[in-house]
């Protein structure tokens, strides 16, 4: 059975997942941030003991640039030492509402003035705050990494605001549906 290993690092919503095509074998999630550098090797090292994995796959932002370049940095190294592919996609696809809804889009801060926005089926961008406040007003919720800063930034959504989550199902999806990829072929970093 081909395994993969996928990382996503970018945001304060982390995790490791091993999936066997899109079925979830193994799932650890993490809280991002400083402390992620110092643990998650040796979380993948648990996770991957007596496994043989097939293929990496990381998310390569948009988010924390440190949070990226840890997953990064680690997935090119492990996919370099075990001789797979590397794959990557885009973080903030990954992350879900937690309610149902259908009508969300995913806000993650970039702290220098703006955020990171995803509304599915879209693609990532970056906005100023007075551009999301414009045109996120007519969604239901808006899932983040971080509610409780975000509701200060950006008071105008009041309980809009809900706690972002990944779905192990879904990023399990990733290990075998290559649209999820930033490119079919393997990275090259």
């Amino acid at each position: 059975m081909p395994l993969s290993l996928i990382l996503e690092t970018a945001t304060e919503v982390a995790g490791i997942l091993i999936a066997d095509s899109s079925a979830v074998i193994a799932w650890q999630p993490l809280i991002g941030g400083p402390d992620l550098s110092k643990t998650i090797a040796s979380h993948v090292r648990n996770m991957t003991q007596d496994r043989q994995i097939q293929k990496v796959i990381v998310g390569i932002g948009p988010g924390s640039y440190t949070g990226t370049r840890v997953g990064v940095a680690l997935a090119q190294a492990l996919a370099f030492g075990w001789n797979v592919p590397l794959h990557g996609y885009v973080s903030l696809s990954v992350l879900t509402c937690p309610e149902p809804t259908n009508s969300y889009a995913v806000v993650v801060d970039a702290k220098m003035g703006g955020v990171y926005v995803l509304i599915p089926g879209g693609t990532p961008a970056r906005w100023t705050l007075e551009e999301t406040e414009k045109t996120l007003a007519k969604f239901e919720r808006l899932a983040t990494p971080t509610p409780s800063t975000l509701r200060q930034r950006l008071p105008v959504f009041g309980n809009k605001w809900v706690q972002a989550i990944i779905d192990p199902a879904h990023l399990a999806s990733f290990a075998s549906d290559s649209t999820h990829w930033t490119s079919p072929k393997p990275l090259i970093l």
